[in-house]
C-alpha cells in the first residue's frame, strides 16, 4: 500500500523512463558521478522518485540566444 508519505522507489529502467532519458545515459551519468542520487542493492540501482525530481530541478539549462533558464 502506497500513501502520500511513502517514498516511491524506482528501478534504473523506471527512473530513466521517468526522466525521459535513455537507460544507457542514466548509467553513464552515474558512472561519471553526474547522475541523480541512487542506492545500490547488490548489482542493482534504486532511485527515490522525489530525489529524481529534486535532481532534475537543480539542473536548469540556459537556452542559447535567449538568456533564460529552460524550465
Amino acid at each position: 500500500m502506497n500513501t502520500d508519505s511513502d517514498p516511491v522507489v524506482l528501478t534504473a529502467a523506471s527512473a530513466a523512463n521517468f526522466l525521459q532519458m535513455p537507460l544507457r545515459t542514466l548509467r553513464y551519468r552515474i558512472a561519471i558521478g553526474d547522475g541523480p542520487p541512487c542506492y545500490k542493492l547488490g548489482s542493482q540501482y534504486r532511485f527515490l522518485q522525489s530525489e529524481l525530481l529534486d535532481w532534475l530541478r537543480s539542473r536548469p539549462v540556459s537556452v542559447p540566444g535567449v538568456g533564460k533558464d529552460c524550465r
